[in-house]
């Protein structure tokens, strides 16, 4: 896809209140009537600019989306900074005279270590990091001629930094995996915790996509997946995941539904939303593959009180759901979301809130003893703090962003976190019943 993230969060908005789908805008988009697209020999100059590197070499790997189209990550590992010992079990394509070392002949030596990484998911520039006299003087088009050029499009990627306490190259990148066709996903949450064989799921806000990748062969990284927005009809803005035991995962989709109206999750069960980007999110389940096992909604359907819970357009029955934070306690079957604000009301407008009833003082608990169909339990509006702010949306208990759960067999609560400046203990005595607000 030529159009770049952000413009394409503004068509699905566009495409929501003309009443056409998601699919169409963007299709309409790559035809060249988006504020900013890229020629075709754009995205391999941008592959280029790494693999012209001495000591780099490439690596490809590509999956087919649910849309027929090819998306892609190719790692650049550094070879000048790792010993032969590590690039032998990668799998790489060889430079001339083999691998490793500056000089492409394996130089570095082995140095014996355990290897540790981490791995950053990291965005470039995006049109939402320019002042409002900066979009006006942005080019019609970006060309081979422009890439890398005044701060304009560059791919996301995936930083893997070697950990290895005693190796040479620790703390230094030893392989930037950049992801396309799509650009400016703004890169966001992966999982908050990573086990040894689980893939990494990193979603990216503007785009409404999770990806899924496999850490089998670090520091090398590989496709397995991407969760398309057509994959995820009743959520957008994918923000945060949870994997279980099994490798499959949650994600807190905090955005509505691709299209205002009503729409239809797993179970059956129907919310009307305002569309991409708005209320109410949901709770998916994704398996290792990164297929969609269940969307499961976050919205009660009873209203959640119109004087909190604001939305913009206003829906029959106002909710706050916008989950944010996610994390599960699989031996109590219970996970937790904690809603943070209608997230394109961010994008639309950073500098002042419409509303301040956007900003979201809830916090949800799930029923996971069916780990692939979660049910709400339970709504709870944090209780407000000793200081008062100059406007309702400085409140103490707004803008729930986190939650983490507690991990001793014998603790019941979780601790939520607002932007506001509070943090809450819940115990499981406040939650009364399904679906109660409490």
């Amino acid at each position: 896809m030529r159009i770049v993230g952000a413009a394409a969060v503004a068509l699905g908005l566009a495409a929501g209140l003309q009443g056409t789908s998601v699919s169409s805008a963007l299709a309409a988009g790559q035809d060249g009537d988006g504020p900013v697209s890229t020629d075709p020999g754009a995205s391999s100059l941008l592959q280029s600019l790494f693999s012209a590197t001495p000591g780099i070499v490439t690596d490809k790997s590509t999956v087919q989306g649910r849309d027929g189209k090819a998306y892609w990550l190719e790692n650049h590992v550094d070879t000048t900074t790792l010993p032969t010992s590590v690039l032998d079990g990668l799998d790489l394509p060889s430079l001339p005279g083999g691998l490793g070392g500056s000089d492409a002949g394996g130089t570095v030596p082995d140095d014996g270590l355990r290897r540790e990484y981490l791995v950053v998911w990291a965005g470039d520039n995006n049109v939402l990091d320019k002042s409002g006299a900066e979009l006006t003087t942005l080019p019609k088009s970006v060309g081979t001629d422009l890439i890398g050029q005044k701060d304009l499009v560059g791919p996301d990627f995936f930083a893997v930094v070697d950990a290895t306490k005693g190796s040479p190259s620790y703390g230094k990148v030893v392989n930037t995996a950049t992801v396309g066709p799509l650009v400016e996903n703004e890169p966001h949450h992966m999982q908050y915790i990573w086990h040894k064989g689980n893939n990494i799921f990193a979603g990216g806000l503007f785009t409404d996509v999770t990806y899924v990748v496999d850490t089998s062969q670090l520091p090398k990284l590989q496709l397995k997946a991407v969760n398309l927005p057509t994959d995820t009809l009743c959520g957008s803005v994918p923000d945060a995941y949870w994997v279980t035991h099994d490798g499959d995962a949650y994600g807190t989709y905090m955005g509505g539904p691709d299209l205002p109206g009503p729409c239809t999750y797993t179970d059956g069960s129907v919310r009307v939303g305002n569309g991409f980007g708005g209320s109410p999110g949901e709770l998916v389940r994704l398996d290792k593959e990164g297929r969609t096992v269940d969307e499961a909604p976050a919205a009660t359907e009873a209203p959640e009180t119109k004087q909190r819970c604001d939305n913009i357009p206003a829906l029959p029955s106002p909710t706050c759901a916008n989950p944010h934070g996610v994390q599960a306690r699989e031996d109590l079957d219970t996970l937790v979301t904690s809603d943070y604000n209608e997230p394109r009301n961010i994008i639309l407008n950073p500098v002042s809130s419409p509303s301040s009833y956007l900003r979201r003082p809830t916090v949800r608990t799930w029923d996971i003893s069916d780990r692939d169909h979660p049910k709400l339990k339970a709504v709870s509006f944090l209780p407000d703090g000793p200081r008062v702010g100059k406007v309702p949306h400085q409140e103490e208990p707004r803008a729930a962003m986190e939650t983490t759960v507690t991990n001793l067999p014998g603790h019941k609560g979780a601790f939520a976190e607002t932007m506001q400046g509070r943090r809450h203990l819940l115990h499981a005595r406040h939650h009364r019943g399904p679906a109660a607000v409490a």
